[in-house]
């Protein structure tokens, strides 16, 4: 039934719509573009001629800027290879992909680790403060990348050089791609030098050896042009991955005679330039051979970087620090956009952009129906056709491992011109990149709200995206405090026994509840919350103008705590990983703290104590439910009962009073305290 005066949409009616709609995309013409995507290895910012270097020679890939568009602001997913090439491939945060660190390969060592899991961490053990997180050996199958979108609309797929996303079955073949070559586990060649030999391994797989000593970027421009020549009548898609500029250093000697000549070894490292010219030349051939099948007008060429530059070849300068490191030489790298007829010659675009968001864009333009899986990235194509600006909050990174010459795992977060690295175990640095871009002038201690508001985004984040976090190791004993043997934490993966049906006959958990005297509008943390037994009441309890902090230190439970929340519609609950001797917890934020069933599990009481001290509002209190150790008839373990005399002395030796005490309930204590100011 139609409604009166509205006309009825025939299905002929949607296909001239979305007819027109793939007209409008495909400016140059009705047939969808062909797409040529350079993904150059750990290619900095400033190492291009368009980019501002003086040092560098790049005429053909400047060629590409000066017919197309240039991005100022656009960063690598990552500032480490394989997690920014599978953000390439999915248009998903590496952390969601769950691919954070280089994935281990035969290059690297040699061995695999029976787990299925790279060790990954660049330090010794005893250096790590905090437990290793470990990174797949390979890129999921499950994973749609674009050129499984591609093939999908008909497109001829091909993928040359560095793949670095897995052994064997995990190859590009595998992924949508028609053809691979020397796309591999390796994240670096063994030689630049055909057969591509050292003394570990013989050669690089699907790239058979033709001709000794043929330079490997040279190798690789041949095998473009071939593809090119081969699926002239597209459409087509080619993603020329580069294994320059990475290490080994090694370039063409005359290249290098000629650098030298020209600047002088102790001025310019020539092998690196060296390098970059023949990444140069590699792109030329590309463009040359497109302007001479006349596919120029008709491909949308893309160019890019895995990661900033790697310090010492190269100086990222004005940008700070280089590959691996959080700051802006580590991650921000080019991104040239180049569809005559579609995106207009010279111009340059500083909207904050990702890899992540380069499948977005490739499917947009190529009128291709995105993958179903949740995507992270944006089309920038109406930002490139100057009709529209990108709507988008924060860019996120998250990198939880440990690197030589890093201080601690990160994370970080960029909103407007604002950066915010965090790193785990170690304190917050805030940067306001359009006055900094050098970030020089850490301006932590003076926006300490700002500092709030972008840890709440990036807590939100990393919970979304269900990114693994690096933390504290949980001991199997934890010591004593104050003459009490202190419990172990109860592990998340018993979670089930906290919801179990005879809690409220054992515990009387509703007069518990009504002890509180919660009132509407209250701010509560839950501390040690699990999986929300007591949360989701309270959430309810204090209405939609109240708020519930729960927080854990396992990410698992707090999974499952949001899972429940959702269940049940509650929205009123903000949740946060916590560490072992800090529950982050906002200065002055709290009415109510409530720990139950878990101040004896603290592997550091007087610390987290000290931190509750901070984030109580004035008056508020802190609640501490523990089962009776004074009674032997109580059925829980004794090492997680607590006297009464112990948690007075404990809460009073931190700066705690007893304000007010419930000693009605059957199995449990119920005290009250607030702060000493005396």
């Amino acid at each position: 039934m139609v409604a009166p005066g509205v006309e009825s949409c025939t299905l002929s009616c949607v296909l001239n719509t979305f007819t027109a709609l793939l007209l409008s995309v495909f400016a140059s013409g009705e047939d969808p573009p062909n797409v040529v995507l350079f993904l150059v290895d750990d290619l900095g910012w400033m190492d291009l001629s368009c980019q501002g270097s003086d040092v560098y020679r790049t005429p053909n890939i400047d060629r590409i800027a000066v017919e197309g568009a240039r991005f100022t602001d656009f960063y690598a997913a990552a500032a480490i290879c394989s997690p920014t090439r599978a953000a390439v491939l999915t248009g998903r945060y590496p952390a969601r992909v769950g691919i954070t660190d280089w994935i281990r390969s035969r290059f690297q060592g040699g061995r695999m680790p029976e787990d299925g899991k790279n060790p990954s961490g660049h330090v010794h053990p005893q250096e790590k403060p905090l437990e290793v997180v470990r990174n797949p050996l390979w890129m999921e199958h499950s994973e749609v990348t674009i050129a499984e979108v591609l093939k999908g609309e008909g497109y001829a797929t091909g993928y040359i050089g560095k793949w670095h996303l897995g052994m064997d079955s995990h190859y590009p073949t595998s992924q949508g791609f028609d053809e691979n070559k020397g796309g591999c586990d390796y994240g670096q060649p063994p030689s630049y030098f055909d057969p591509y030999s050292n003394k570990k391994l013989d050669g690089i797989p699907h790239l058979e050896p033709r001709e000794k000593g043929e330079y490997l970027t040279d190798r690789e421009a041949d095998e473009a042009v071939t593809f090119l020549r081969e699926n002239a009548h597209g459409p087509f898609f080619l993603q020329l991955a580069n294994y320059a500029v990475h290490t080994p250093l090694q370039a063409k000697p005359e290249l290098v005679e000629e650098w030298r000549a020209a600047r002088g070894e102790r001025e310019y490292h020539a092998v690196y330039a060296s390098m970059v010219q023949s990444v140069d030349e590699c792109v030329g051939r590309v463009l040359d051979e497109l302007d001479s099948l006349g596919l120029t007008d008709d491909t949308l060429v893309l160019f890019t970087s895995d990661n900033g530059g790697l310090k010492g070849p190269t100086d990222n300068t004005p940008l700070r620090s280089g590959k691996g490191f959080p700051y802006e030489g580590g991650i921000r790298v080019p991104l040239l956009v180049r569809w005559p007829g579609v995106v207009a010659a010279g111009v340059v675009l500083d909207t904050p952009s990702s890899s992540i968001d380069l499948l977005p864009t490739i499917a947009e333009a190529c009128g291709a129906e995105a993958p179903r899986a949740t995507l992270d990235g944006v089309g920038l194509m109406g930002l490139l056709r100057g009709e529209e600006k990108i709507e988008r909050e924060s860019l996120f990174w998250h990198f939880p491992h440990y690197r030589g010459g890093v201080k601690a795992p990160y994370s970080i977060v960029r909103s407007g011109d604002w950066k915010m690295i965090r790193y785990w175990g170690a304190a917050h640095e805030l940067y306001h990149l359009a006055d900094d871009l050098g970030e020089a002038n850490d301006r932590s201690a003076e926006r300490p709200d700002l500092v709030r508001e972008l840890s709440r985004q990036l807590e939100e984040h990393l919970r979304e995206v269900r990114a693994v976090r690096p933390r504290r190791p949980i001991p199997a004993t934890s010591g004593s405090y104050m003459g009490r043997e202190i419990a172990q934490t109860m592990h998340w993966s018993g979670a089930n026994w906290l919801m179990r049906a005879t809690r409220e006959d054992e515990e009387h958990t509703g007069r518990f509840f009504d002890a509180l005297s919660v009132v509407e509008g209250q701010t509560i943390c839950d501390l040690g919350c699990g999986n929300g037994y007591h949360t989701l009441e309270l959430a309810e309890r204090v209405g939609a103008a109240g708020r519930v902090i729960g927080v854990d230190i396992q990410p698992e439970m707090l999974d499952l705590l949001e899972l429940r929340a959702a269940e049940r519609s509650i929205t009123n609950i903000d949740l946060i990983v916590g560490e072992v001797h800090d529950p982050r917890l906002e200065e002055a934020s709290c009415d109510l703290i409530l720990m139950a069933d878990v101040y004896h599990e603290l592997s550091h009481p007087a610390e987290v104590l000290e931190s509750l001290r901070k984030a109580l509002k004035p008056g508020g209190r802190v609640v501490a439910l523990e089962f009776r150790a004074e009674d032997p008839e109580v059925p829980i373990k004794p090492l997680h009962k607590m006297t009464r005399a112990q948690l007075l002395t404990e809460f009073t030796a931190n700066g705690f009073l007893l304000v007010e005490e419930f000693d009605e309930l059957p199995w449990q204590h119920l005290l009250f305290f607030g702060l000493d100011e005396g």
